[in-house]
C-alpha cells in the first residue's frame, strides 16, 4: 500500500542465518512506515504484523545457536566479582562486545498473532514448547518500550508484561530499569530493577510464589530438584534482591 500508511504485506516469510534451520517460519508479515516521515527523508517504522509464525530456537550440541546472524566477537569471560559489580550496575554496561548500534530504533506497534515458539537445546535435551502466542510490542520515541504477551504452555495459559527504560540500549550490552510480571497456572513472578541482554544480567527486587515447582519446571524443560515435603514442593515463595551476573553467577540476598 502507498496511502494513507506505505507499507508491504509479504507471505510465505522464512528467516534463517546461513546452513541453520529457521528460526522463524510465518504466513504473513507486515510493514508499514510513516508516510510523513518518509516525505521528510526519514524511515519511522509504525507496524510491524507477524500472522501465526513458527518461532523455531536451537541449541546445538557444539553451542551454535540458530538465531545468531553474525558470528559474535570472542571475549575473554569477566571474573566472577567483576561480574557481579557490573550487574549491581550504576547504568554502564553488562559486559556486552557487540558492535551493532540499535540507536533510534523505534516501533509504533509490533504484533503477533497466532504464533508458536519451541525452544531445543540438543546439548543438555531441554525443550518446551508455548502455543497461541499474542505479543505487542510497543517502542515509542523517546519513551519506554513495553510488551505484553498471552501463551499458552501444556494448554496452561501464561501472561507477560515488561517495561524496558531503553530497550535499544539494553540490547547493545547496557543495564538499564527494567519491570517484569509474569503469572502461569498458579505461580507468579516479578522482578523490579535494572537488567541488560547482551549478555543478560539483571540486580534488583524478585519477589515469587511458585505452585508445584517441580512440575513447573518439567514444563519448561529445566532441571528438577527434589524438595522435601514443607520446604518448598508443593509451593515455594521466594522475595529479596535478585543479581544474575554476565558469567551465569546467580545471587539471592535481603530474603
Amino acid at each position: 500500500t502507498l496511502w494513507p500508511e506505505p507499507g508491504v504485506t509479504l507471505n510465505g516469510v522464512t528467516l534463517a542465518a546461513p546452513g541453520k534451520l529457521p528460526v522463524l517460519e510465518a504466513e504473513s508479515l507486515t510493514v508499514g512506515v510513516d508516510a510523513e516521515a518518509l516525505w521528510g527523508g526519514a524511515v519511522r517504522v509504525r507496524k510491524v504484523a507477524f500472522e501465526a509464525p513458527l518461532i523455531r530456537l536451537v541449541r546445538g550440541a557444539d553451542g551454535q545457536v540458530n538465531w545468531a546472524f553474525a558470528p559474535r566477537a570472542a571475549t575473554q569471560a569477566p571474573a566472577p566479582e567483576e561480574a557481579e559489580d557490573t550487574a549491581k550496575v550504576d547504568g554502564g554496561s553488562a559486559g556486552g562486545s557487540g558492535t551493532t548500534s540499535f540507536d533510534g530504533l523505534t516501533l509504533d506497534e509490533g504484533t503477533i498473532r497466532n504464533g508458536r515458539v519451541t525452544f531445543a537445546d540438543e546439548a543438555t535435551g531441554q525443550a518446551w514448547q508455548a502455543d497461541d502466542l499474542n505479543l505487542t510490542l510497543r517502542l515509542p520515541v523517546g519513551g519506554a518500550g513495553d510488551v505484553t504477551a498471552a501463551f499458552t504452555v501444556d494448554g496452561a495459559p501464561v501472561g507477560v508484561t515488561m517495561t524496558v527504560e531503553d530497550l535499544a540500549k539494553a540490547l547493545e550490552g547496557a543495564v538499564v530499569p527494567v519491570d517484569f510480571k509474569a503469572e502461569y497456572d498458579g505461580s507468579r513472578a516479578a522482578f523490579a530493577g535494572r537488567a541488560g541482554f547482551a549478555p543478560v544480567a539483571a540486580d534488583g527486587a524478585l519477589d515469587a510464589a511458585l505452585s508445584a515447582p517441580g512440575a513447573l519446571a518439567r514444563r519448561f524443560g529445566a532441571p528438577v530438584a527434589d524438595l522435601p515435603e514443607g520446604m518448598g514442593r508443593d509451593r515455594l515463595e521466594v522475595a529479596g534482591q535478585l543479581t544474575w551476573t554476565p558469567s551465569r553467577s546467580l545471587h539471592l540476598r535481603e530474603g
